[in-house]
């Protein structure tokens, strides 16, 4: 799959429970926007996440147009290199951002359906016991939410 773009919050689950490598195997290469780098570069992330050669910051060209308030800079510029290197999926988490990019006509999946993804691919086996260590590590999920993940991932 070409042209992966992605926002913190996947990145930085992935990191937490040590399975940033499965991005690599799914995706080969995701590009990152400067204010995606910035707000990493200011957690105690960015060490493991940009020493992995398969993340790539890239500038955007364009400014970004308006966005809601309530969206931040690396939302708003995660849609805007998608936009310009018209990308063949977004990776976001964050609902009101998914929802917007939804409307920007952007494709989209978060950490979850990663890991769907990733057991279709048969590269893990389980997902529950992986959520598990998402939600240990502060992701937030509803339980129905949690329960459709596993019956969707035959695991329930």
């Amino acid at each position: 799959m070409n042209n992966i773009v992605s926002n913190s919050t996947p990145l930085i689950i992935f990191d937490k429970i040590n399975y940033l490598y499965l991005l690599k195997e799914l995706y080969q290469k995701i590009y990152v926007p400067k204010a995606v780098f910035n707000e990493i570069s200011n957690s105690k992330y960015s060490n493991n996440i940009f020493n992995n050669n398969f993340i790539e910051i890239k500038d955007i060209q364009s400014s970004p147009v308006l966005y809601p308030a309530a969206l931040h800079s690396g939302e708003i510029e995660v849609f805007a290199l998608a936009k310009e290197i018209n990308a063949a999926l977004c990776l976001i988490d964050d609902l009101l951002a998914r929802n917007y990019a939804v409307h920007l006509g952007l494709k989209i999946t978060g950490s979850i359906g990663i890991l769907l993804l990733a057991k279709e691919l048969r590269l893990i086996k389980n997902i529950k016991q992986l959520v598990d260590k998402f939600i240990e590590n502060d992701f937030r999920i509803s339980q129905k939410v949690y329960q459709d993940i596993l019956i969707k991932a035959n695991e329930l």
